[in-house]
């Protein structure tokens, strides 16, 4: 889809069990290491109340082998929806709540030993309004277990609901949202918590972002949505800083709400932000690494490591050329505390490709197999400098059928191409040379004084080879008629005549071509095994 690919399908399943929305995990920094699931969640609202955890793992190589299921159920403080709708000052009409799902959106974030989620809903806070119940979940080695978890209801007789939730990099909680009640026109505020603040706390005090300055009072077929969802996010290049919105209304108006988008930051938070560029490189390409310091005393001292174990740099942008995927470590303090961020720089190497032993093939035999091997390819296929065809030009082991002009060279070479996988780029190819042999019968000696005896012929058990006139070492071959070679051995000179005995009884029954080469002769014979 990404890349534009008309043909580009999707990955789904069908499941049911009762809830009103299934959202997906939102990852806003490093990713986490590949094979990790995407986390899908629900809030499950009548008893037993629970958050429910999916694990959806895509497998776009093969898409049969991808999953969605290991449902992980976790128990929490319970709670009630509101019943009635949100109340707004200038009008009997009140707001829908839409307390029956979770809120956009579930954030992800990969910390220093642990990854953590963050999640919102409404619901009721009693005396006819509403809060944001919210949650914090943390992951190490084990499952996903709920950290921490609260209602933000402030004590007055407002409503907050329509709720959106992001942590930044230092683990900074934001929260925001819409407010309105009897004397309160629908507006935008925020609240937060610190890191280290007590848990089940927003701690910092609630904040505006804009006042309303009317209400909503048109409704469609009965119902009052209002603004349906809203989203808190943090800002990439300044990763301290939230930025969120959300509907209100300037006046009174049955639909013609307006939006605001407003920023805001926590105090002088020390913060830091790593990346690398690419984050996916050619092995022997390089990646730029690059840690950014926000906040604390300005005064920042850097210290890069990484997994595996080897590299080191005080650089704050050091230049990397990883011989495998790493995972690098950038340690940065500010003279009194120290923040850690992690980045992985991926490598892919370059394809290999090998397509196999040269191989001599008899004119009369009508095909010879091919069996290549390729690694780190994003496609191959076979070709060839002859007239002849594969049987199919894209399987690894197949066979090639040789054209007449082929037989009539004596030789044919075959190509296996594999082409590179991105970011790598180009091709790689390796040869297989075949020899096409007449094999008519044993040509005359060049020399009187070389021959070559097998005995007995046909055979079904032991063959002797009696070798005459053999001055240098020569190498003895039985190829089949699919011009495979079944057996081979070498021979020493050894006087005028030399023997060698060779155990045939695992080969199979048929015609066998014999070949004894030297470094300046070649003898030719035939063997009927039976």
């Amino acid at each position: 889809m990404l890349a534009g690919n008309p043909d580009a399908q999707r990955i789904s399943f069908e499941i049911s069990v009762g809830y009103v929305t299934l959202y997906p995990s939102d990852c806003d920094n490093a990713f986490p290491a590949a094979g990790t699931p995407n986390y899908f969640a629900y809030i499950k609202t009548n008893s037993p109340q629970s958050l429910g955890i999916y694990e959806f793992h895509a497998d776009f190589s093969n898409p049969s082998g991808s999953t969605f299921g290991n449902l992980l159920n976790l128990p929490v403080n319970s709670f009630n929806t509101l019943q009635e709708g949100i109340t707004q000052k200038g009008t009997d009409i009140k707001l829908e709540n839409l307390g029956d799902r979770l809120m956009y959106r579930l954030q992800y974030r990969v910390f220093n030993g642990y990854s953590a989620m963050v999640v919102n809903h409404s619901v009721d806070a009693g005396s006819n309004r509403a809060g944001v119940r919210w949650y914090e979940l943390r992951k190490n080695t084990g499952s996903w277990s709920i950290y921490q978890q609260s209602t933000y209801a402030p004590a007055d007789n407002n409503s907050r609901w329509m709720g959106s939730i992001a942590m930044d990099t230092s683990g900074t909680i934001a929260l925001g949202y819409s407010v309105s009640g009897p004397n309160l026109y629908p507006g935008i505020r925020y609240t937060g918590r610190f890191k280290n603040d007590p848990l089940n706390q927003m701690t910092i005090a609630e904040k505006t972002i804009v006042n309303g300055g009317g209400c909503q009072t048109g409704s469609w077929s009965g119902r009052s949505r209002w603004g349906d969802y809203s989203g808190m996010s943090v800002d990439p290049s300044c990763p301290t800083t939230f930025w969120f919105t959300t509907e209100y209304y300037p006046v009174t108006s049955a639909s013609s709400w307006a939006t605001r988008v407003g920023s805001f930051t926590f105090g002088n938070v020390f913060s830091t932000l790593a990346s690398a560029a690419p984050e996916k490189i050619c092995l022997g390409d390089s990646s730029q690494l690059e840690v950014i310091a926000y906040g604390g005393s300005g005064n920042y001292s850097y210290s890069w490591s990484s997994i595996p174990q080897g590299y080191s740099s005080n650089l704050s942008d050091p230049l990397v050329s990883p011989a495998d995927t790493t995972i690098y470590i950038a340690a940065t303090t500010d003279g009194t505390s120290t923040r850690y961020d992690t980045v992985m720089v991926k490598v892919v190497f370059p394809p290999t490709v090998n397509a196999g032993e040269d191989t001599t093939l008899c004119a009369w035999a009508s095909s010879v197999p091919v069996n290549g091997t390729v690694t780190n390819a994003r496609n191959y296929g076979w070709g060839t400098y002859g007239d002849g065809h594969f049987t199919d030009m894209y399987d690894l082991n197949t066979n090639y059928i040789p054209g007449t002009k082929d037989k009539s060279d004596g030789s044919v070479d075959l190509v296996l191409v594999a082409f590179a996988k991105s970011p790598c780029s180009g091709k790689v190819l390796d040869v297989k040379h075949v020899i096409i042999d007449p094999c008519t019968n044993v040509p005359e000696s060049l020399q009187d004084d070389l021959d070559m005896d097998i005995n007995p012929n046909p055979a079904d058990a032991v063959v002797n080879f009696i070798i005459t006139g053999l001055r240098e070492k020569a190498v003895v071959t039985l190829t089949g008629m699919n011009g495979v070679v079944s057996s081979s051995f070498e021979v020493e000179p050894g006087g005028q005549k030399t023997e060698r005995y060779l155990d045939i009884s695992g080969l199979s029954e048929g015609i066998y071509i014999v070949r004894l080469k030297t470094a300046s002769r070649i003898i030719t014979d035939k063997l009927v095994i039976r």
